[in-house]
């Protein structure tokens, strides 16, 4: 009993150190705030974890900007879609769905369904994720009033997958793992001019689309508050 307790307190020890150093990155954030989600699920959801990586990129890049997260919209033909991430600055609106995946993907702008294929060989098929945040554009379109060019579609995967084959041919979208997010916002940046003025980003901020997020109800009237009404 000794020898297993010599053992296995030096590996608990190295799991406790690792927890401390994520939940600290974890209140570093605004993730919890915004998304309403504990730090302790994320530790069991993968979905979620990489939502909350991803925000972290996002919220650290330079520039004025806001940044949402579980944003839930209603559908211009009924019920609601959930977006995962809506990223707010000068270039434009970034609508951002994240895939926590691993493995080789493949897949087409135009398929219907892509290919996630693990080191075993065993392949799964899931929506594309293109399409899927069309229809996250088309509900902020449909709230926001705005047109089709101010909108830019992004599809963040993980670090741990392989993007193998990826076909796109629309120049506002981009398909990219998550250590490219901050030189792909560079990119898009340095190509287009600015379509938003700050005052536009925080009326769509505060004004229209902080009431659709998971944020808890005083940071809402918090931010709302800083607007000044």
């Amino acid at each position: 009993m000794k020898l297993f307790m010599t053992l296995t307190m030096p590996m608990w020890g190295i799991g406790g150190v690792l927890l401390l150093k994520f939940y600290f990155r974890y209140v570093q954030s605004e993730y919890g705030i915004m998304s309403g989600v504990p730090w302790y699920r994320l530790i069991r959801d993968k979905g979620a974890l990489g939502e909350f990586y991803t925000f972290e990129k996002l919220e650290r890049l330079p520039g004025y900007h806001h940044l949402l997260t579980n944003v839930y919209l209603p559908r211009p033909k009924g019920g609601m879609t959930e977006v995962d991430l809506i990223f707010l600055c000068e270039s434009g609106i970034f609508v951002v769905e994240s895939k926590n995946y691993s493995g080789w993907i493949y897949g087409s702008e135009k398929n219907r369904y892509w290919t996630q294929v693990f080191p075993n060989q065993h392949k799964e098929r899931f929506y594309n994720p293109i399409l899927q945040n069309a229809g996250h554009i088309a509900a902020l379109r449909a709230i926001t009033g705005m047109e089709s060019g101010y909108f830019h579609s992004l599809i963040v995967f993980s670090e741990r997958c392989k993007l193998k084959k990826i076909e796109v041919d629309s120049e506002e979208i981009r398909v990219i793992k998550r250590n490219q997010i901050g030189r792909a916002l560079k990119e898009e940046r340095s190509v287009r001019e600015m379509d938003l003025t700050r005052k536009e980003v925080d009326d769509l901020y505060y004004r229209t689309l902080l009431q659709y997020s998971h944020a808890d109800q005083n940071k809402k009237e918090e931010h709302i508050k800083r607007l000044g009404g």
